[in-house]
């Protein structure tokens, strides 16, 4: 087996797991080069997980994609606090 199936089968079988379990940070923590796979394998992981396990990847690309979107906001990275005063630290 390639190294390209072997990393789809090891991704299937994690967001089959993730799912399961409600894992998102799991995946958003891994950063851009799970971002480009998912975002790669979507009919693959449709054909092998269904349209469920798709839903989910999509969930987590939507998160990850929002995730950045804070972490690039001007105003944060500017200051470090929020437009409501509050820091934006965790």
């Amino acid at each position: 087996m390639g190294e390209e199936a072997e990393a789809l089968k090891s991704l299937i079988a994690a967001l089959e797991i993730g799912e399961l379990e409600g894992y998102l940070r799991s995946f958003l923590d891994e950063g851009e080069p799970i971002r480009q796979l998912l975002a790669a394998s979507r009919p693959e992981i449709e054909q092998r997980g269904g349209v469920e396990l798709l839903e989910y990847a999509e969930h987590i690309l939507t998160s990850w994609e929002i995730r950045r979107d804070y972490e690039l906001d001007p105003a944060r990275t500017r200051t470090g606090v929020s437009h409501t005063g509050y820091s934006c630290e965790p």
